[in-house]
């Protein structure tokens, strides 16, 4: 394997909220769960009422900012050994899918601004930059599995570093958007050859701990697209004739 960027930022504009993972030589450093706060409405000097034209981009400049003091990426400076080298995002093209709901979409609307906002600083950094789909890197697969299968791909100590709150039952559940970011930061190591794709300890025992999905109860998995399909140690399974 070769040498990893020795500082990697990764960013899930997922909904309704932002997950950040910072990978340092190929190992996860810490992770960011960044909220988007509901939008008050305040005067606008076109409008005749109180409108969130202003709102809009002061709340991801505000967001962004969080982001950066989330992640010790404030005042960064030349020759700063925390500046990203490199910058990958999931970029939420369902966006522009008119069949989304109003909120939906809006809400999408901040997290791909904020994205590209981040993406813009990062080159800032002299950073490369990469945005994917979620097609582009996690195929199909359900979300439970595909999360699951993340948290066992990480070290023990880089899942401690991933934000969580406790259910119901009281059982510790890594918050999606964090675990979504420091999976993309994971594709994209172990696709550059900069990490080895292995699991330490069975995504079964995982399922608990990540949020169930709500949204659909099950989609096929699209071939060859999926985070973990081809992982060290496992051998394909054979057809039954």
């Amino acid at each position: 394997m070769t040498t990893p960027p020795r500082v990697l930022l990764a960013l899930d504009s997922g909904f309704p909220d932002l997950g950040a993972a910072l990978y340092r030589a190929g190992r996860l450093h810490a992770a960011a769960w960044v909220r988007v706060p509901p939008l008050e409405p305040a005067p606008c000097p076109v409008c005749p009422r109180a409108c969130e034209h202003g709102v809009l981009p002061s709340t991801m400049v505000k967001l962004a900012d969080q982001l950066e003091r989330d992640l010790d990426l404030c005042d960064l400076s030349q020759g700063d050994e925390r500046i990203p080298e490199v910058t990958v995002v999931e970029w939420a093209s369902q966006i522009f899918s008119l069949k989304l709901a109003r909120a939906r979409s809006r809400g999408l609307s901040i997290l791909t601004g904020l994205a590209a906002m981040i993406m813009d600083r990062s080159a800032s950094w002299g950073a490369q930059t990469y945005h994917f789909t979620p097609s582009d890197w996690k195929g199909s697969l359900r979300k439970p599995v595909h999360q699951a299968r993340a948290v066992a791909m990480l070290l023990p100590a880089e899942r401690a570093l991933l934000p969580f709150y406790h259910n119901e039952a009281g059982i510790q559940v890594y918050r999606s958007d964090p675990l979504d970011a420091a999976a993309l930061g994971l594709w994209w190591l172990t696709k550059c050859h900069f990490r080895e794709l292995r699991m330490h300890g069975s995504w079964q025992m995982m399922l608990p701990f990540v949020e169930p999905d709500r949204r659909q109860p099950h989609k096929p998995q699209l071939p060859g697209l999926g985070l973990f399909a081809h992982v060290a140690g496992r051998r394909p399974r054979r057809r039954s004739r």
